[in-house]
């Protein structure tokens, strides 16, 4: 107990975090009373310890429908976590963020990626793109409209009703949305899928347009570093700022853990563990 005191007097990130578990420990440390510090810890363990005694008592007790409420949840906890550590040990890339959908494309020349999203009705254009490509001369403004999704309102600016994609070697008659402020450049959606009668083809990780042409997916560090997510959808995960801090101050890098962070609801000790289990894994 000392030693973690002097570590968190001399650590102000570390008690700013253990403050979150414990304002009136993390105090104590602030005040450098540790005679406070250890008394509080005895009574939150002798406390603990009662609670703990009281519960198991209940759960002995066959006849008390507290104690075999508290026996069922018991075992449904024991049976999660035997799950889950069934899953970090034969398929720990459960717990590794994919890697999205990504293909390169030219549009007038221009290079650029796109996000293959089979789960989108309609294929996107950000406005920045289309001014890139000198696509805006092409935009249908009759089509204006405020979308609704995940990710909250967004203006359409018009749509461009056909344009030439080349993908490898080929080229593509397409259309699309022309959304204002969109995350990400273009988006593929199963209208141009669907046409082209593409597939998406995991086992050779590429994208296939019918028999005509075929494109890589892009690796990881190619993808662009921003949120893939069809509607933004971890828009609405809020990380937990202090949650996150814990992870940093375990070691992870900071996009690793918001990811995870993101990924778990939220939940520190689960996103610990899975990042745990993940560097385990690459080691």
């Amino acid at each position: 107990l000392r030693s973690n005191f002097s570590i968190l007097k001399a650590d102000a990130l570390k008690r700013s975090i253990f403050r979150n578990f414990s304002p009136a420990l993390a105090d104590a440390v602030e005040k450098d009373n540790f005679a406070h510090l250890s008394d509080l810890f005895c009574r939150l363990y002798v406390t603990e310890r009662e609670n703990e005694i009281s519960r198991r008592r209940v759960m002995l007790d066959p006849t008390s429908a507290e104690g075999q409420r508290m026996i069922a949840e018991q075992i449904e906890r024991e049976n999660i976590d035997f799950s889950h550590q069934f899953a970090m040990e034969h398929m720990p890339e459960a717990y590794i963020p994919v890697t999205m959908l990504y293909i390169r494309m030219k549009i007038n020349g221009v290079e650029c990626k796109a996000f293959v999203d089979s789960g989108a009705q309609v294929s996107i254009l950000s406005e920045a793109t289309a001014q890139r490509c000198n696509l805006m001369r092409l935009v249908d403004k009759r089509f204006q409209a405020t979308v609704h999704g995940v990710g909250g309102m967004k203006k359409m600016l018009g749509k461009i009703h056909t344009c030439q994609v080349q993908i490898e070697n080929q080229f593509f008659t397409c259309n699309f949305d022309v959304l204002s402020d969109h995350s990400i450049d273009i988006l593929l959606g199963l209208d141009i899928l669907r046409r082209h009668q593409c597939t998406i083809d995991l086992k050779n990780n590429c994208l296939k347009f019918g028999d005509s042409a075929s494109t890589p997916f892009l690796g990881d560090a190619e993808i662009p570093k921003r949120d893939p997510t069809t509607g933004e959808s971890s828009e609405t995960v809020v990380v937990d700022s202090a949650k996150l801090a814990s992870l940093i101050a375990l070691g992870f890098e900071e996009e690793a853990a918001r990811s995870m962070l993101i990924q778990c609801g939220n939940d520190l000790e689960m996103a610990a563990a899975n990042l745990f289990s993940s560097n385990a894994a690459k080691s």
